[in-house]
């Protein structure tokens, strides 16, 4: 009797990496052995299990822009109490800024016409406008961090606070990465349409710095990416968002309030999209 008939043990399990128990007899052709996944559906090398990103039909976007905006209004109207509020004491904040800067200037022309001299009004003066410069910079900046935070808020679902207009996390690096693409931005306008091809390329990088942690160069880098692999959708969103805006504005810029936070929400809605996620 040969050793191929001999029936397995009870409870005999397969031998070492999945392979067939002593005796048990060989899969046919383009069957797996026991304890395997049939063949096709082994996942990725070097990607864990659970872990798979969404991963869209051939030739198929994640992100839907209509849905993107149909979304963004709804949580802006979920949230609209918080929002406005937010948005009032940044503009409270600027502001104040810019009372303060007035008042540099004119506290510095009065002082240099006291004593009669011009280079010390003009020093004062530079030395304001430098400084009120750079702050607005930062301040810019960090409201732009805040804004992006904002819409990352809604899509998970957490009820937007004030306090979310103010907390940006990964804060370092969401500044870092918002002077790199408004350096860049800033450089492009020698040509007409680069801060265009700036915004398309750097739309998602402050949602990298801040939701995934990527410093700034790696941020830049995961959003050139994923902008290149969605082109018309990521193309269609920025019109959208620059033409609901420019509407905003028409209106004695009131209509701001309303666009820009349903703005920020849809971009945030595509973000999640692009990485796998949904939105809740």
């Amino acid at each position: 009797m040969s050793d191929s008939n001999v029936p397995p043990y009870p409870g005999e399990v397969p031998g070492p990496d999945g392979q067939p128990p002593y005796g048990a007899p060989t899969p046919p052709p383009g069957q797996p052995a026991p304890g395997q996944q049939p063949y096709g559906q082994q996942p990725p090398a070097g990607q864990p299990y659970g872990q798979q990103a969404f991963q869209p039909g051939p030739g198929q976007s994640p992100i839907d822009v209509g849905a993107a905006f149909s979304y963004g209004w709804e949580k802006f109207t979920k949230n609209v109490g918080p929002i406005i509020l937010g948005a009032l004491v940044w503009g409270v904040g600027i502001g104040v800024l810019i009372g303060i800067f007035y008042a540099m200037i004119i506290g510095g022309a009065a002082a240099a016409s006291s004593l009669d001299s011009s280079g010390g009004f003009l020093a004062v003066g530079f030395g304001s406008m430098v400084l009120f410069f750079g702050v607005s910079l930062v301040l810019g900046m960090f409201f732009q961090a805040a804004a992006t935070n904002v819409g990352l808020v809604a899509t998970t679902g957490r009820q937007i606070t004030v306090g979310d207009f103010f907390s940006v996390p990964n804060f370092s690096k969401a500044l870092l990465t918002a002077l790199l693409v408004g350096l860049a931005s800033a450089v492009s306008t020698v040509v007409v349409v680069g801060p265009l091809v700036v915004g398309f390329f750097g739309i998602f990088a402050l949602h990298f710095a801040i939701d995934k942690g990527l410093g700034a160069v790696d941020a830049i880098k995961a959003s050139v990416d994923v902008a290149l692999k969605n082109a018309g959708q990521v193309a269609l969103l920025m019109l959208l968002v620059y033409v609901a805006n420019a509407v905003g504005s028409a209106i004695c810029g009131v209509g701001l309030i309303v666009s820009m936070p349903v703005a920020m929400i849809a971009t945030a809605y595509c973000y999640r999209r692009v990485v796998g996620e949904q939105p809740v």
